[in-house]
């Protein structure tokens, strides 16, 4: 099941618009959600139906989703987009929940900004990144479909797992394709993949000063379990590690409830309301 947001905006950060939700209320910490790369924050809906006791905020970071694009990306100007909108629609430090490709801006954001960033979950992400690990950008400009149903046709999930409910599937599909003066495709922008540079993120790991848990799904191919007593090395400290049973790398989508349950023991590990 999705959920209505309970509040919805945009807000202007460095010249692009970027666009946000927030579900639940409560008195704990909120989580701040980060979708990963080529993804936009409806990953998150399903999830945020079922999490109880605080305010939960997603938002598409530019290159993605609902918000502006920009002319050259990075984790850097990401975890600015991160910081203004916990900022403005938190009043104060968040938990930032990151998946993917964007646990790299999360990790940013911990480093350079530590007073927005009361503790960091990183799902399914590489880091520290490696010398030999594949080149996650792809090359060339976005695929244009004649039609939209030809897009809502040719719309996977990257890594596809079959795990999802063809329901969630169907009303994620309906929320990715977008149409532009070339016809239909997919809302996010591919120049959004140049920013994956292998090494940059790997000095600010041991700036990073907040808790953080490692959790990937337990059937993943991406995030093994040898990664995170790698992050735990770098970062020269112990972190909370835990895995979401019977899933793989869209955790959220494959079981919201089970996600929202491992995160939650995840946060009260660290020692955060």
């Amino acid at each position: 099941m999705a959920t209505d947001p309970v509040q919805a905006g945009t807000l202007d950060v460095d010249g692009s618009r970027i666009a946000w939700w927030t579900a639940g209320t409560g008195p704990g910490t909120p989580w701040l959600l980060l979708h990963g790369g080529g993804a936009h924050a409806g990953w998150w809906r399903p999830m945020a139906a079922v999490v109880r006791g605080r305010p939960v905020v997603a938002l598409d970071l530019s290159g993605h989703g609902r918000s502006g694009s920009r002319e050259r990306y990075s984790y850097q100007g990401w975890a600015q987009e991160l910081v203004a909108v916990a900022g403005e629609v938190c009043g104060g430090p968040v938990v930032v929940v990151a998946h993917s490709m964007h646990g790299r801006t999360g990790v940013a954001a911990a480093a350079r900004h530590p007073d927005a960033v009361a503790g960091l979950v990183l799902l399914d992400t590489i880091i520290p990144t490696r010398s030999g690990e594949p080149d996650p950008r792809r090359p060339g400009g976005p695929v244009r479909q004649p039609t939209r149903e030809d897009a809502l046709r040719r719309f996977r999930l990257r890594p596809g797992t079959g795990l999802v409910d063809p329901a969630i599937l169907s009303v994620l599909a309906e929320e990715s394709v977008v149409q532009d003066a070339g016809g239909w495709t997919f809302a996010f922008d591919p120049r959004t993949f140049e920013a994956a540079d292998l090494v940059s993120i790997n000095g600010l790991v041991h700036r990073v000063r907040c808790p953080v848990a490692v959790v990937r799904g337990s059937l993943s191919a991406i995030a093994t379990p040898p990664m995170a007593a790698e992050f735990s090395a770098a970062l020269g400290r112990p972190v909370v590690r835990a895995e979401v049973p019977g899933t793989d790398h869209h955790m959220m989508l494959e079981d919201p409830e089970g996600t929202a349950r491992v995160l939650g023991a995840s946060v009260r590990a660290l020692r955060i309301r």
